[in-house]
Formats: C-alpha cells, sequence, structure tokens
C-alpha cells in the first residue's frame, strides 16, 4: 500500500521496443495484466480491505465503490497494456488464480531511463511476503529488459508495510520529502523516497535468488 506523486513527461513503453512480459510467474505468485474475468475478484479485495487501503490510496476511498466502477478501470488498465502507455497495471496472483494484490510500473522516463512501482496487497495476503516477491519479479525485468538506471519506489512515512517491502528488497532510502502531498483526508503528508540501481541489485542479486530458491523449496502456495 502505498501512495505515489510525480510530475514527468508521459512516454510509452514501445520507446524501448519491448513489453513487459504477458505472464511473469514467480515460486508462488503470476503476474500479469487484468482481464475483465477479474472485476468480481479485484472488487472483492479491494472492499475487503478498503479501511486499510484507504490510509494511503485515495483511489480506495474514490473508486472501486461497485463492480461497474472496477470494470471500468480493468478496461481502461487494458487500453493502457495494449497501445504501451508508460503506466502499467498488473494483477498479482497465486497459481491458483486467486486474487491478492496488484502492482503498477508509472511514471516511466526513457531519458534516465527510471521507473516507478506502486503496489498494494488485500488485506488477507498481507504478512506472507508476497509484495516483496512481486517487487523483485517486477524489478528483475525493469533491470535486465527495460535496462532502468533506477526503480523508485515513494511512500507515506506512516505506511510502515510500505516501507517494509523496499527495505527488505534492497532499496536504498534517499530521504524524506516533507509535506510533499496531502492524505485522502487533506492532511499533508511526509514521503519517502527509496531507489535501487543496477549496481546495487548486481550486490545482492544473489539475496534475491537464495529467497526464491527457498519458496520454491518449501513448496509454499499463496
Amino acid at each position: 500500500m502505498r501512495r505515489c506523486f510525480h510530475s514527468r513527461k508521459s512516454s510509452t513503453l514501445t520507446d524501448r521496443r519491448t513489453r513487459f512480459p504477458e505472464r511473469l510467474e514467480t515460486p508462488r505468485l503470476v503476474i500479469r495484466p487484468y482481464a475483465i474475468g477479474d472485476v468480481e475478484a479485484l472488487f472483492n479485495a479491494i472492499n475487503g480491505s478498503r479501511v486499510t487501503l484507504k490510509q494511503f490510496l485515495p483511489w480506495a476511498e474514490a473508486g472501486h465503490l461497485d463492480q461497474a466502477n472496477t470494470r471500468q478501470f480493468i478496461v481502461q488498465a487494458l487500453h493502457r497494456w495494449q497501445v504501451h502507455e508508460d503506466m502499467l497495471s498488473l494483477v498479482i496472483t497465486g497459481h491458483r488464480g486467486d486474487l491478492l494484490g496488484g502492482i503498477g510500473l508509472q511514471a516511466i522516463n526513457w531519458s534516465v531511463p527510471r521507473v516507478e512501482l506502486g503496489y498494494w496487497l488485500a488485506d488477507s495476503s498481507a504478512g506472507h511476503g508476497i509484495m516483496q516477491e512481486t517487487v523483485r519479479a517486477v524489478s528483475r525485468v525493469c533491470l535486465s529488459q527495460f535496462r532502468v538506471a533506477r526503480i523508485e519506489i515513494r511512500c507515506d512515512v506512516r505506511n510502515w508495510r510500505s516501507a517494509r517491502v523496499a527495505e527488505r528488497c534492497g532499496f536504498h532510502l534517499d530521504g524524506t520529502l516533507r509535506h510533499f502531498g496531502r492524505s485522502p483526508i487533506g492532511a499533508l503528508t511526509d514521503v519517502q523516497v527509496w531507489s535501487l540501481t543496477p549496481e546495487e541489485f548486481t550486490a545482492i542479486e544473489g539475496e534475491w535468488d537464495a529467497h526464491d530458491s527457498a519458496l520454491r523449496t518449501v513448496g509454499q502456495h499463496a
């Protein structure tokens, strides 16, 4: 769960003549574009976690109020996927198809290049390392396929779960932007900025491999 703040020049994924994989699998998860068939499961996941999510995510307060609204979101997400826009919304499921949360690639700037990640989890999926596994997998694609120079995660300073994901994935805390945004209820908020560079990834790639290998050995399923 996190709130991102940005104002950067738009670009498209075709700038790199590549696409995010249609289906990205990890030891426990599948990360893929949304499908119309996800409407009910997505609405239920958000609605069941709304109290938690809306603390930091304005869309959880004002959006997804019914399945029609959720369907509209998915239609827009599919359009962005099809035209390779610089903001991708991806769904996270278990290998059995149960919807666990979502992750997005946003504000891609090819002049650097850099990308920002935003993510959320259903309450029932929290506390099992699901988002760490997701961030590792998506970051690998950004670094190896898109060749980004920087992956960024921003979160409200009160959002300790989001910050913990970034920290445990080896991201560096660059600093805190004071009074950088406003919460869903309008209060000024301070925002932490975390980042990962290719050089840092090289240093911790072995740790990531070990985490994924352990998950495969245990044979856990989300």
